[in-house]
């Protein structure tokens, strides 16, 4: 019996154990403490200074400046300061901005040029943005250059990466595709010193130009190419190099247009690396239209796009590249890979997708495709092109290549933003232009 009451007891106390293990197991869990909010940045501004490449005054020419105040908790003042081609400063009222606020300003609306003071100094330069926050980043500002009474617009975004980044030079493709055409290289110069280089344009038909170039600082130097090649360049295109011998850093934009068509693109220019290595690249141009373009654009019906795609050779040896189009129609999509073509040195060559669509090997009704291009060299040896206009050159597109774009890019919107970018940092986020006459 005494055993028996043990043994009782002990199974007594296991059960109470299992409930006391059970009831504990069902308890709600300890949960870490609260973490302590964070409030924003201590606001302690400094000087900032962001430019923009190009504004101008001429006649027939207009300028709005657009800035956006980033920041959601401060206001912004900013000094918009107008230099001109000669390097000389032109400050502009201040302007305030609220948090998350934009401002347009006209420049023709504005005291100094109403005055007539603006004129007397200069008709075009570059655009600096001065105001007090804790980075850059707090202010978005861009120029927006229009041609009166046509479709002709570009968009200059502002940056403040010039003084700290260095170059061995640019390359490009000039392009005069008809003979009204103009094609422009605007160079300024960021930095508190002289930059030096040259000018080299060159082509199958045309002989090459060498040219001297040396900017000061805060100056703005604008080339006509046509003026600079010779009537002999009509509806030709061909390489253009600026070489900067000391690695300095230059601002440089390139823009296309006709005012007779209403024409206007921006030529993508490829920042050298002052310490590139050969390697492999891989570039992309997103939504690229097709011959057939989509509805949503709104163009007159009837319209087909001329897709092209113009490559450059910009280095010192023979190139091979392999081209590709991943193209998207309905439901269905595929990838076209297109015969390896090998380029010499210097060489410019235009492939045609408009061919390969008519043939059968991209479909007919494939509005969109992404392109893709792989080389091995060094980062700027190779200077694409995308471009997809009517035979007159009164509608169409343009998506600058880029190495900054994954695989799985599938969209975006259509702003128009004719700013150069760069195949090295920093990289803007230009998609491309749409122009509708």
């Amino acid at each position: 019996m005494f055993y028996s009451a043990v043994r009782a007891l002990v199974v007594a106390a296991s059960l109470l154990l299992c409930s006391l293990s059970v009831l504990a197991q069902n308890k709600p869990p300890v949960h870490p403490p609260r973490p302590k909010l964070v409030g924003p940045a201590k606001w302690n501004p400094s000087a900032q200074e962001i430019s923009a490449p190009y504004w101008v005054l001429e006649p027939g020419w207009s300028t709005v400046l657009e800035m956006r105040n980033n920041l959601v908790q401060h206001g912004l003042t900013v000094t918009p300061v107008l230099r001109t081609g000669g390097g000389q400063e032109v400050s502009l009222p201040p302007v305030t901005l609220a948090p998350q606020h934009v401002v347009s300003l006209d420049l023709r609306t504005v005291e100094q040029v109403t005055s007539g003071m603006l004129e007397r100094m200069g008709s075009f330069g570059s655009v600096a943005f001065r105001f007090d926050g804790l980075s850059a980043e707090n202010l978005f500002a861009a120029s927006l250059v229009r041609r009166e009474g046509q479709p002709i617009d570009f968009h200059f975004d502002a940056d403040d990466s010039y003084a700290n980044y260095l170059s061995a030079g640019i390359e490009g493709v000039w392009w005069l595709p008809a003979a009204s055409s103009t094609d422009y290289l605007i160079l300024s110069n960021p930095l508190k010193k002289r930059v030096t280089g040259t000018l080299v344009l060159s082509s199958s038909s045309v002989a090459s130009r060498h040219l001297p170039v040396s900017i000061e600082p805060d100056e703005t130097k604008r080339f006509d190419v046509r003026e600079l090649l010779g009537p002999s360049s009509n509806g030709a295109m061909g390489g253009l190099s600026l070489v900067l011998p000391k690695k300095e850093v230059i601002s440089a934009t390139q823009v296309v247009f006709d005012e007779v068509t209403g024409f206007a693109a921006t030529m993508k220019l490829f920042y050298r690396e002052p310490d590139d290595k050969i390697e492999s690249h891989l570039l992309r141009a997103p939504m690229m239209a097709l011959i057939q373009p989509d509805r949503t654009l709104a163009f007159p019906r009837g319209t087909t796009l001329n897709p092209r795609i113009i490559l450059r050779n910009a280095g010192s040896r023979s190139t091979q590249v392999s081209l590709s189009v991943d193209w998207r129609t309905g439901g269905k999509s595929g990838n076209f890979p297109f015969p390896r073509l090998t380029l010499s040195p210097g060489q410019v060559r235009v492939v045609s997708l408009a061919e390969y669509q008519k043939a059968g090997q991209i479909p007919s009704d494939a509005s969109w495709g992404v392109v893709n291009l792989g080389y091995v060299g060094r980062s700027a040896d190779l200077v694409p092109i995308a471009i997809s206009y009517d035979e007159d050159n009164r509608y169409g597109l343009q998506t600058p290549f880029s190495e900054a774009l994954s695989h799985m890019w599938a969209g975006g919107c259509g702003m128009s933003m004719p700013r150069t970018t760069r195949s090295s940092p920093p990289e803007t986020a230009a998609l491309r232009q749409l122009q509708q006459r």
